[in-house]
């Protein structure tokens, strides 16, 4: 039994220091392992095949992705990129700086706030599609962009012959500025040779003093056209206020309504001076004979005669019908006078509008907005384009950023795993 006993406590002595045995083993084999991966690559030296490929493929990628690229851009810049020419031109648009007088006209015309639109669609349209194709129709641009296509296939244009590539070939060639304080539009005109690149610049100034000159009339035009409807919608109104007033005479046959009125009312004046005057003979008469003295019956037939013609006249022109055409004579006249009125008004509307268009047509005249070149197109020296040593530290310093990212991004993933 103590025997047994003593088998058991030496098996498990042996256990145990086999147990170390076997973990010192596995500890001395780890530390080797991570000694030899943190040891530098040396030529033939034996470096597990993992980190071989994870440097090869580092430096390939540097190879590939930066080196080549910027080896070819570099040499495309000075061997095959053609030079490009700039001619420069400024211009302004300017007017007289009349004052106009106050009134409608001013709405009409507003010479201040056409100049900074003009400006703002002179800035427009010398990008627009329009100026491309007129300038195209006049130098044949395709054929000057297309000059250095087969040498330089990257910056010359293409073998397209949209108006879409066109026009956005010609954005990139063509340079616009526009200071807004002093209304100032500058432009650089880019081509292949010094004569295309003035052609070019001469012809956006002439093309923007056609545009500007094509607005000044307009304006004027539009001025002018304005007052000529504003006059004629016064001539028709007038007219027909003097066709209702014709019609109007015509209806109640008279010519002057206030004429006849006044003649009524002289007659019914001369009647009661005729009454008074008949009044006192019969008074006198009375003094001096009796009662049935012939005269004094002729006298009061006529006193009684006139007081009648009186009242009739006098209920004629206040409440009764004429007795030419059956209406109020009151109610003619009401008529009559609102018709002047309009007529009047008419009449004087009428002669406001010709004024007008008179005053439309002399402000005009004046409108004179132009444009006004202050660099005229310039015929350059030397080329300003493509710049070589710009592109050629630019272009490998980005390449350059992109392969150190995508690097440290692939050494993430890599750690993540």
């Amino acid at each position: 039994m103590t025997d047994s006993k003593a088998e058991i406590i030496e098996a498990r002595r042996k256990a145990a220091i086999e147990s170390r045995r076997i973990a010192q083993e596995r500890a001395r084999r780890q530390a080797m392992k991570e000694a030899m991966e943190a040891q530098p690559v040396l030529a033939g030296g034996g470096v597990p095949a993992r980190l071989r490929m994870r440097h090869l493929l580092v430096a390939l990628s540097f190879v590939f992705l930066f080196v080549l690229p910027s080896a070819l851009v570099v040499g495309y810049l000075y061997t095959r990129a053609a030079d490009q020419y700039v001619s420069r031109a400024q211009f302004s648009v300017s007017d007289d700086g009349f004052i106009l007088p106050s009134g409608f006209i001013d709405q009409i015309l507003e010479p201040q706030s056409l100049q900074a639109t003009d400006t703002d669609i002179l800035f427009a349209y010398i990008n627009s599609q329009a100026m491309v194709e007129r300038v195209d129709a006049r130098l044949d641009l395709r054929r000057i962009y297309r000059k250095q296509s087969e040498r330089d296939p990257v910056l010359g244009f293409g073998d397209s012959d949209a108006i879409e590539d066109l026009l956005s070939y010609w954005r990139r060639m063509i340079d616009v500025t526009y200071e807004p304080r002093q209304g100032i539009i500058g432009v650089r005109a880019r081509a292949f040779t010094p004569e295309d690149a003035l052609r070019i610049s001469r012809a956006i100034v002439d093309e923007s003093h056609r545009l500007i000159n094509a607005l000044t009339r307009t304006a004027r035009e539009d001025a002018v056209r304005y007052a000529k409807v504003d006059l004629e919608e016064a001539r028709r109104r007038l007219e027909a206020d003097w066709a209702r007033l014709r019609r109007f005479r015509d209806e109640n046959r008279v010519v002057l309504p206030t004429a006849d009125a006044q003649l009524q009312l002289n007659v019914i004046g001369a009647l009661r001076g005729q009454l008074n005057q008949a009044l006192v003979e019969r008074a006198q008469l009375t003094a001096t004979t009796v009662a049935q003295d012939p005269r004094l019956v002729r006298i009061d037939r006529h006193i009684a005669a006139i007081g009648n013609e009186i009242a009739r006249l006098r209920a004629e022109l206040a409440a009764e019908t004429d007795s030419r055409t059956g209406k109020s004579v009151i109610g003619i006249l009401s008529a009559y006078e609102a018709l002047l009125v309009d007529v009047e008004f008419s009449r004087k509307a009428y002669l406001s509008a010709l004024a007008g268009l008179d005053v439309a047509r002399i402000q005009a005249r004046r409108i004179s907005r132009y444009l006004k070149v202050h660099v005229q197109p310039t015929l350059p020296q030397s080329p300003e384009y493509p710049d070589r040593l710009v592109l050629s530290l630019l272009i490998p310093f980005l390449l350059l950023v992109s392969w150190v990212i995508m690097v440290l991004m692939a050494y993430n993933v890599r750690d993540r795993k």
